[in-house]
């Protein structure tokens, strides 16, 4: 299993685009990556400018064809 983890700053007065954007994202990836088995986003209480969002995704070789083995992400 892979775990990819980002944290993420908004410019100042841009906070609700950038929740926006990063739900419309979260939405997207439970759509069409079956693989991902759990994806969140969530926003500082104290600096609402600062997101933190990542997911887990299964073995890429057995839970999705489009990953190359090859590429050593795998083992």
């Amino acid at each position: 299993m892979l775990t990819i983890t980002a944290v993420v700053r908004a410019k100042d007065g841009h906070e609700s685009t950038m929740r926006q954007a990063l739900l419309d994202v979260v939405a997207h990836v439970r759509a069409t990556e079956p693989s991902t088995v759990g994806y969140h986003v969530s926003q500082d209480a104290s600096d609402p400018c600062v997101f933190a969002g990542g997911g887990a995704v299964l073995r890429c070789c057995e839970a999705d064809p489009r990953w190359r083995c090859d590429a050593g992400l795998c083992e």
